[in-house]
């Protein structure tokens, strides 16, 4: 009952909430999230907030939802937060971009989550 929880509630709050929150930011604010990545504006501010969109829906699916679901609210994002770990990663390398978006918890939290949801769902399995 408690790994259920555990994972419920990492999909509510980690995948669903925070992805929602992350397309509001990316397609209202991104001009806002550009600077805070150390990046200059571009459409493609949109399209990752509408990418966000459709990961924040299949957490909210997934809260309560089978384990498939689950596999999929967990994968999903895992592949581009690992992506954009490394991309933060090769900006820091080769730019020295240290922008809090790109160098600060976001970083952390690209490479701690998905190690996160992956052995939640592993667990669960």
């Amino acid at each position: 009952m408690v790994l259920e929880a555990a994972f419920s509630y990492f999909l509510l709050f980690s995948i669903a909430l925070s992805y929602f929150y992350n397309f509001i930011v990316h397609v209202f604010f991104g001009e806002m999230a550009a600077r805070f990545i150390g990046w200059a504006d571009s459409p493609f501010q949109r399209e990752v907030g509408f990418a966000s969109l459709g990961f924040a829906v299949v957490g909210l699916l997934a809260f309560r939802g089978s384990f498939d679901m689950r596999v999929a609210a967990v994968v999903g994002p895992a592949c581009f937060l690992l992506g954009a770990a490394g991309g933060h990663i090769l900006e820091i390398l080769r730019t020295g971009n240290l922008a809090p978006g790109n160098a600060g918890v976001i970083l952390y939290t690209d490479i701690l989550l998905p190690l996160i949801g992956l052995t939640l769902l592993w667990l669960a399995h």
